[in-house]
């Protein structure tokens, strides 16, 4: 199993192979650096975040740096290299301190990223023509997490935004709409105030004024502008909370307000489940009420990630040591994964079977082996596997070098859950589901040795068949005499498979 790992200190990305020495030992490899700056800025320019993911049938690499700037990549399955596609140079930190907060794919086809004041970006990777062909819409600020929800029999987009001392909203992006259209004149429009149903205790205003028509989901603002340019959306949803479920043990002095974590779309349904900061998972269904129709606290801390399974299951995680499994029908915990050290985490991740095989007989659920991965704030990676008997069992833990991590991704990933099926094993059927164990990790675990320039590392293993002179430099996203920076065009991949491949 091959990774990319970002290292923050270093402002570039690590390949690391993990493999399965014996039935309980691992072995780890820390192999070349990608994307490493020249200069200094690498330092405060980190890679926030790495996504890899299969486009018609062509390999994309996707690398987010902190300053805002995207690069991607795309590799043809005829040529032995990468292709540095296209290099958005967002530079949001540099201009106004803001950062992206969101980097995704969905449904395969459109590439997003939101920032912390609500700068969504949304580019269409089929119809890709051109550098000025993605749309730019404002939706609001203070954004913590963002999900979005593709509908294509009406072509539109659902976005679901929330953050700090802010109420969930949604937005939709009318995919149909010309973009150079006129927007609706002056009396199609009319004016109305709509009141808010409870007091904001951090809001001043308490009045909304709506200029958008009342009876249809007011669109975009299109203004005859290019398709580059800055569109504002107007919420057709805001969620409303009674005072006392809004405010968390308040008093004379002090109000601390609850929001939303994290947000999730349900499929198939008009469901969106969120985590709030107080540790509550919160179910909304817009088509009915603004107010939750579901609200229960499952955690003492707050709830950073929320995924769904398939149709009625959804699998959280609090930001410190819990995971759970929601059943959406039921509004139960099914499962529940506790004392689990993965937090706080930076990064986390679930690797959920490609095609799920559940059975419910009577109350019990059954399910394949889930892995979670994730990186903490004392520099750690470790990877849990889930059983649907209620234990877990910690496969990695291990410090890969002396740098937080802040993304991993899989390299050349056809199927993830079958790579951690193949490194750490089937389920054991004779575990005692009250005890879990920690795999071994390799004592000649390779660790970079760093020389008096600092800059070039050397190996304590090197492959069979890969000599001596090989260094991290050929493995560089650069030009081609390959030196360490990613100005240039592609990444030797033949190098790179003669270093992954035993």
């Amino acid at each position: 199993m091959n990774l990319l790992v970002s290292n923050q200190d270093r402002g570039s990305l690590r390949v690391v192979k993990i493999s399965k020495k014996s039935s309980n030992m691992l072995h780890v490899d820390i192999k070349g650096e990608l994307c490493h700056l020249n200069n200094d800025s690498g330092v405060n320019n980190y890679i926030a975040k790495i996504l890899t993911f299969q486009f018609q049938n062509i390999a994309h690499l996707v690398i987010l740096r902190k300053n805002g700037s995207i690069q991607l990549y795309t590799k043809n399955p005829n040529l032995p290299y990468y292709n540095l596609f296209k290099d958005w140079k967002n530079n949001l930190t540099n201009i106004t301190g803001d950062g992206i907060i969101a980097l995704d794919i969905l449904d395969n086809q459109y590439l997003y990223s939101c920032s912390r004041e609500g700068k969504l970006i949304i580019r269409d990777l089929i119809n890709d023509d051109a550098d000025e062909s993605y749309k730019v819409y404002m939706v609001g600020n203070s954004v913590g997490k963002v999900d979005l929800k593709l509908d294509r029999f009406k072509n539109t987009i659902a976005v679901a935004i929330c953050g700090k001392n802010c109420d969930l909203k949604l937005y939709e992006i009318d995919l149909n709409m010309d973009v150079k259209g006129q927007r609706p004149g002056r009396s199609q429009a009319e004016l109305s105030y709509v009141g808010l149903l409870r007091n904001h205790p951090l809001q001043r205003s308490f009045t909304t004024l709506n200029l958008n028509p009342r009876q249809q989901r007011p669109p975009a603002s299109y203004r005859n502008l290019d398709r580059s340019s800055v569109l504002s959306l107007c919420h057709y949803w805001k969620s409303t909370t009674d005072m006392d479920q809004y405010t968390y043990n308040p008093n004379n002095l002090e109000r601390i307000s609850q929001w939303m974590s994290s947000v999730c779309f349900i499929e198939e349904s008009d469901y969106i489940i969120c985590g709030s900061q107080m540790g509550e998972l919160v179910i909304y269904n817009p088509v009915e009420d603004t107010a939750p129709i579901f609200s229960a606290r499952v955690s003492q801390f707050s709830i950073k990630t929320i995924k769904q399974m398939d149709d009625d299951y959804v699998i959280f995680s609090d930001s410190v040591s819990k995971i759970g499994i929601f059943q959406i029908s039921t509004r139960e915990i099914v499962l529940e994964y506790q004392g689990l050290e993965f937090g706080p985490f930076l990064f986390l991740e679930y690797i959920l079977p490609s095609m799920p095989k559940r059975k419910v007989s009577g109350s019990k659920l059954s399910f394949e082996e889930i892995y979670v991965m994730a990186t903490t704030v004392d520099k750690r990676v470790v990877v849990y596997k889930l059983l649907d008997n209620g234990s877990y069992e910690l496969l990695l833990d291990v410090k890969l070098f002396d740098s937080l991590i802040p993304s991993i991704s899989m390299l050349h990933s056809v199927s993830e859950h079958y790579q951690f099926r193949a490194v750490f094993g089937e389920v054991d059927k004779k575990h005692d589901p009250n005890i879990y164990k920690k795999r071994k990790v390799s004592p000649n675990l390779a660790i970079p040795i760093s020389n008096q320039s600092g800059i070039k590392r050397e190996y304590e293993h090197i492959l069979p068949g890969v000599p001596d002179s090989v260094e991290a430099s050929y493995l560089s996203f650069a030009s081609s005499s390959e030196s360490e920076n990613d100005q240039g065009e592609f990444v030797d991949d033949t190098t790179l498979q003669k270093m992954l491949v035993k």
